[in-house]
């Protein structure tokens, strides 16, 4: 099932909501102006926000044990259809006495998703 190069006949994007704030908002911005119209942000657990707060639909997915389990599933689910591709977009946060450092999320997220067939990583970060 894999591309072997070929181009997707479907492109998904998707933006990691975990909370309300400046990267995701950002990220968000990112996703929009990629220029695919299925761009939704997905929040996976409970969510103290309201969708229409970032201006994108959200789907919100079950937290099931850890999140990069719970993420993958979900993505699966949006592969299953030949063709399928989704690009993660996922907000980092900088911070300004450690530009280097990521957060922990951001790094565990990437590692799930590293071999991950049929989906495209994108971070955009945020400086404090």
């Amino acid at each position: 099932r894999r591309p072997q190069g070929q181009l997707p006949d479907r492109l998904a994007v998707r933006v990691v909501a975990g909370e309300l704030d400046d990267a995701t908002r950002r990220a968000a911005e990112y996703a929009q102006g990629i220029g695919v119209e299925d761009v939704r942000a997905v929040h996976l657990g409970e969510r103290d926000w309201e969708a229409g707060d970032l201006g994108l639909p959200v789907d919100d997915a079950p937290l099931q044990g850890r999140l990069g389990d719970s993420l993958i599933r979900y993505l699966r689910e949006l592969t299953e259809e030949d063709g399928t591709v989704v690009n993660v977009v996922l907000p980092e946060r900088l911070h300004s006495n450690l530009p280097r450092l990521r957060g922990r999320r951001a790094l565990a997220i990437k590692r799930c998703l590293l071999f991950e067939p049929h989906v495209i990583l994108s971070s955009v970060p945020n400086p404090d």
